[in-house]
């Protein structure tokens, strides 16, 4: 099976059962926002870098949060 039909037609049979299909829609969705949260942190740090600053991005406990 090494001709690029082959493992076309291999992916297609494979993604027809449920439980890959469904795999197959998580990871795209993960990937997708894994992007959107690169993309939306590379924003922030040019325009931070435009104002002479840093970001810094972090977790805080609810009791400690400013706001």
């Amino acid at each position: 099976m090494t001709s690029r039909g082959n493992w076309d037609a291999l992916r297609e049979d494979t993604l027809r059962a449920p439980e890959a299909a469904a795999g197959y829609e998580a990871a795209r969705v993960r990937f997708k926002l894994g992007r959107a949260v690169r993309e939306r942190r590379e924003a922030l740090e040019r325009l931070a870098a435009a104002l002479g600053m840093r970001l810094r991005v972090g977790f805080e406990p609810r009791d400690q949060a400013v706001g």
